[in-house]
């Protein structure tokens, strides 16, 4: 997880306000989802919470966030 305040505002942006997934883009349960940059997971866990049939793919490529990234998965 995480203490920064930015890193907050965007948890709440993907999970309480749903900025990531408007009504024209849905996440179906059976799809697969492909999250290049996933930064800490904060989508990528969203994602795989709708798609749970699916698959989601993440991918990160600076070290110290895949770290907290595979913390949070």
């Amino acid at each position: 997880m995480t203490s920064n305040p930015a890193d907050l505002s965007m948890l709440t942006e993907i999970w309480v306000i749903e900025e990531y997934t408007p009504k024209e883009f849905e996440i179906n349960t059976d799809d697969v989802v492909i999250d290049i940059g996933a930064y800490l997971g904060f989508f990528s866990l969203y994602a795989a919470k709708l798609a749970s049939n699916g698959k989601v793919h993440c991918f990160e490529p600076l070290p110290n966030n895949f770290f907290t990234l595979s913390k949070n998965i």
